[in-house]
């Protein structure tokens, strides 16, 4: 088995389909190489955020539509495998899944959030709230 980097899983996480986590991937290392001017100690945190900007960019995800989400939407965790979280985070809808990785496992806050997807906090907030209810199932 292939060793997982932080970038590669998040990659993958994010985009929730190999290919276009290895096309994520190979953008945002692309752009940071290009960016040579880059401090080394801030390196890490630069191609963390161009692969989020780069799955951003190839996803683009959204909030669906507050009135119409309910917590019967997001059964499919309580039917997946209770020891891969990973498998639990790749069932979620799409948004729920970047507000998951960005906030959750990236450390984000709802403001950096938000200001990444173009949504509003309320939109973070509440797909954080209905992705961890989730994922904890």
């Amino acid at each position: 088995m292939k060793k997982c980097t932080v970038y590669t899983c998040s990659s993958f996480l994010l985009t929730a389909d190999h290919d276009k986590a290895k096309q994520c991937l190979i953008s945002a290392i692309g752009e940071c190489v290009e960016g040579i001017g880059v401090f080394i100690d801030r390196a890490r945190l630069w191609t963390r955020r161009a692969v989020l900007k780069h799955a951003i960019q190839m996803m683009r995800p959204e909030p669906e539509n507050a009135e119409n989400v309910s917590f019967l939407s997001f059964r499919g965790a309580a039917t997946s495998p209770r020891n891969n979280p990973s498998a639990q985070i790749l069932l979620l809808g799409e948004f729920e899944r970047f507000v998951f990785v960005m906030s959750i496992l990236e450390g984000q806050s709802d403001e950096e959030c938000a200001l990444f997807l173009r949504c509003s906090r309320r939109d973070v907030m509440m797909a954080r709230v209905l992705a961890t209810a989730t994922v904890r199932h």
